[in-house]
């Protein structure tokens, strides 16, 4: 091809951060590359504008991943491609079974990274001929060879170091586990089971299952089968990953609570932990007593423990078991043990999907390829040093990111509340520091980049309320530290204002009305701080009714719990400030009717 040649760029959105690495990397050799991200006309038809591309491009480069394979526009692209009788270049990103239309062409392997020499010059050999590589790329292959031969090497010499290392934990049982994953790729209307069995033996039979599903507003989250408490509303705020998670073990079901990094961005991992206590029980049709805690390492490796990975789709009434090696739900079991000092502890990778090149070689070679239990593989895997601290899929994108939008470069409408996301981050590390002017200064920049999506005189979205009521707040909590209580409450009072504003807007959400109670109830507590009983009635009636409408949108057993909660504080505050007035005779009644009657 020529290079000044049209090519264009089908991916999905997962592997957004590759598909820029592709266009650099064309545009740089004389290519001119469309990418939707940038060339995609706002007020054009979708279809059309991808129809239009497609046909004036002399070259479609398809990044193939198991996100790619699974996305529909990826495969309209494709159809329309070979429908057109256009040029083909497959690359790989990831292990993923190929769709059917490739049969037959060759595909680049691009798993080192398309950034890495021997990648792009392999794409530029395919794409612009062979003087553009020249001899370059075989002597980079044949340095990949014999780089590879010496990790093996290095790698089967340290695994017995490790393994030695571990043998003073591996006796002890295991009582906290966390588990990551990629909630985009779970589909919407499918639930996730990781399953974690024993093939021989009765240590826990039927398996331990963690299960996931995505909240849905018009519709139950957890099909009728599974049994499970459905999710309030309130469970799933803004900078939580909208996902629900649930352990099963025999007759034991018990919430993942889940440990969410703040603020989160579009592509983070949803992060939930579990913890056993260890107390003895028996389980339901048999005799045999146990303690309520996952068998040890040393165990699990003797009884060939394994995970699996399946997805249940409640539309279809069918459950598909998922290929570990070819699947984008980047999910890593973890389990966290005491150290010999205190306060010291182990974490052990039990499970992961989604090897990359170099792990995949070195679990089937060498020591490791011996050793006849997976969990152990795996933990002996995940404590190679060469292999520690590596960035998970789209972290190394992430802080890219970060720089850029504290540089202040910032494109569209999603860069400007990432940005804000970032001042906020950035806030809570400098109050952590005790930096409380560097602190002010970020949590005015976030206001300034969020505050517009709240201002534009229609129905803000709901994580923009969110952003901005975080910020506000923040401003309240930075103002009472410093003692300047007045600008507290200013502030307090601005974060009311706009939650009062969500709640008229969507009186049906119990989430607004119960974060609207739980602002009131701060305001009336500095009212009553500062001496002003009278301003603090009517916050505290308003704080009760709208705790009360969050009870009536769901009418379930949390939100009968938090109104209880919410009528009781308000009944302390009256009494504590011998407010008159008040309907206190109507909450203890409206408290006994509660607690008699349920919800």
């Amino acid at each position: 091809m020529p290079q000044d040649s049209r090519v264009f760029v089908s991916y999905a959105s997962h592997d957004r951060a590759d598909a820029l690495v592709l266009r650099n990397l064309l545009a740089g050799h004389g290519c001119e590359v469309w990418l939707d991200v940038f060339d995609i006309n706002p007020a054009g038809r979708l279809h059309t504008e991808l129809v239009d591309a497609l046909h004036r491009s002399d070259l479609i480069c398809v990044l193939l991943s198991p996100s790619s394979v699974a996305s529909k526009w990826v495969r309209f692209e494709l159809d329309e491609a070979i429908a057109g009788g256009q040029r083909l270049l497959p690359i790989i990103l990831r292990p993923c079974d190929l769709p059917d239309q490739l049969d037959g062409l060759a595909c680049i392997d691009a798993e080192d990274g398309i950034d890495t020499e021997h990648v792009g010059l392999q794409i530029l050999r395919a794409l612009l001929g062979n003087e553009v590589a020249s001899g370059r790329e075989i002597d980079e292959a044949l340095r990949r060879m014999l780089a590879e031969r010496e990790q093996v090497l290095a790698a089967s010499e340290a695994m017995r170091d490790i393994a030695e290392q571990l043998r003073r934990v591996c006796t002890e049982p295991i009582r906290e586990v966390g588990i990551a994953l990629n909630p985009g790729a779970i589909p919407a209307s499918q639930t996730l089971e990781i399953r974690f069995l024993v093939e021989q033996g009765n240590l826990f039979t039927p398996p331990v299952s963690f299960f996931f599903a995505h909240f849905r507003e018009d519709a139950a989250t957890w099909p009728v089968e599974f049994a499970f408490e459905q999710p309030s509303r309130r469970d799933f705020r803004t900078g939580q990953a909208k996902v629900d998670g649930k352990m099963r073990w025999m007759e034991r079901v018990a919430p993942l609570s889940q440990a969410i990094m703040a603020p989160a961005f579009a592509g983070d991992p949803a992060q939930f932990h579990f913890e056993l206590d260890g107390a003895d029980w028996t389980p339901g049709g048999l005799n045999l007593r146990r303690n309520f805690e996952l068998p040890s390492l040393a165990e699990l490796a003797g009884n060939r423990a394994c995970f699996q990975v399946i997805l249940h789709d409640q539309t279809r009434r069918a459950s598909v078991l998922v290929d570990s090696e070819k699947t984008d739900l980047d999910i890593e079991v973890t389990a966290t043990l005491p150290g010999e000092a205190r306060h010291q502890h182990v974490h052990l990778r039990l499970f992961k999907t989604g090897h990359d090149a170099l792990e995949r070689l070195l679990l089937g070679s060498g020591y490791l390829s011996m050793r006849e239990s997976p969990v152990e593989r795996e933990v002996l895997l995940g404590h190679y040093p060469p292999l520690r601290g590596r960035p998970r899929h789209g972290e190394e994108e992430r802080g890219a990111r970060e720089g850029r939008l504290r540089a202040g470069a910032v494109h569209d409408e999603a860069d400007l509340r990432d940005a804000a996301r970032v001042a906020l981050l950035d806030a809570k590390i400098l109050r952590n520091r005790g930096d409380f002017a560097a602190t002010d200064t970020e949590l005015s920049k976030a206001i300034d980049r969020i505050l517009p999506f709240v201002r534009n005189g229609e129905e803000p979205d709901t994580d923009d309320v969110e952003l901005v009521c975080e910020a506000y707040f923040g401003k309240a909590e930075l103002m009472a530290t410093t003692r300047r209580y007045d600008q507290a409450q200013i502030w307090g009072e601005r974060v009311i204002e706009v939650r009062r504003r969500q709640a008229e807007r969507r009186p049906y959400d119990s989430a607004n009305h119960s974060r609207l109670a739980f602002m009131l109830g701060l305001h009336a507590e500095e009212k009553l701080n500062s001496g002003d009983p009278a301003a603090a009635a009517p916050l505290l009636v308003e704080m009760a009714g709208h705790a009360r409408q969050a009870f009536a949108v769901t009418r379930d057993l949390r939100d009968a719990r938090e109104l209880v909660e919410i009528l009781r504080h308000a009944i302390a505050l009256a009494e504590r400030a011998a407010i008159a007035g008040l309907p206190i005779a109507e909450w203890t009644a409206e408290i006994e009717r509660l607690r008699v009657d349920g919800p």
